[in-house]
C-alpha cells in the first residue's frame, strides 16, 4: 500500500517537473528565441488595416504572463489621435485553454489623446467610425473568446480637445481612473 502511494507521489512530481519545464522553455522561448520583430511588424500592420488607422509601437516585450507596449501611437490621417508611454498586460494563460480571455490588469500610463474638429465639423476620429461601419456591415462582429479584465488602470492621462469650428480649447490633465471586473455580458465598476 505505502509503495503504490509513493509511486502515485512519483508519478505527480516527475509530471509536475514537466509542467514546469515546459512554462520555463515557453517563457524562454517567447522572451529570447521568438522573432519579435517580424511578429511586431505583421500585427502592427494587421491592426492598423483592420481599425483604419496608423497604429506605432517602440517596442514589445511578450511573456506567458503579459505583454509590455512601449511607446504606443496611433494617427489618423497624419494625426495623432492617441498616445501611450506604455501599456502593460497580465493575463491568465490558463483559462485560455477553456476559452475565456482574462486579463488581470491592463495598465495604461501616461495616455493622451488629442481630439480635434476642424473647420468644417469633422472630428479626426470620424474615420475609424466610417472603416468600423464598414467592417460590420461587410461581417458580423463577433467576440471569439469570452474576454473579461479584472482591473484596468489609466494613469496619469490626458484629454485634449481642439474644435477649429467654434475656436474651443479645452485641456484635461493628470486623470486617473481604474475600471473593475470589466466584461462585454455584465455590469463593471468604475472609480
Amino acid at each position: 500500500m505505502k509503495k503504490n502511494i509513493k509511486k502515485i507521489i512519483k508519478i505527480f512530481v516527475y509530471i509536475l517537473i514537466v509542467f514546469c519545464c515546459l512554462l520555463a522553455l515557453a517563457e524562454i522561448s517567447l522572451r529570447y528565441i521568438l522573432p519579435c520583430e517580424s511578429v511586431k511588424t505583421k500585427t502592427l500592420a494587421y491592426l492598423s488595416q483592420t481599425v483604419g488607422a496608423d497604429i506605432k509601437v517602440d517596442k514589445i516585450s511578450a511573456s506567458l504572463f503579459g505583454i509590455k507596449l512601449n511607446n504606443v501611437s496611433v494617427d489618423v490621417l497624419g494625426n495623432n489621435l492617441f498616445r501611450s508611454k506604455n501599456v502593460q498586460v497580465e493575463l491568465n494563460p490558463f483559462r485560455l485553454l477553456i476559452g475565456h480571455l482574462y486579463i488581470s490588469k491592463i495598465v495604461v500610463q501616461e495616455p493622451s489623446l488629442q481630439i480635434t474638429r476642424d473647420k468644417d465639423g469633422v472630428f479626426n476620429f470620424e474615420p475609424l467610425l466610417t472603416e468600423q461601419k464598414q467592417q460590420t456591415s461587410d461581417q458580423k462582429l463577433s467576440v471569439p473568446f469570452d474576454i473579461r479584465i479584472k482591473n484596468l488602470s489609466l494613469r496619469n492621462g490626458q484629454i485634449s480637445f481642439t474644435d477649429s469650428k467654434d475656436n474651443i480649447k479645452a485641456n484635461l490633465q493628470n486623470l486617473n481612473f481604474n475600471l473593475h471586473k470589466f466584461s462585454f455580458y455584465k455590469p463593471f465598476y468604475f472609480d
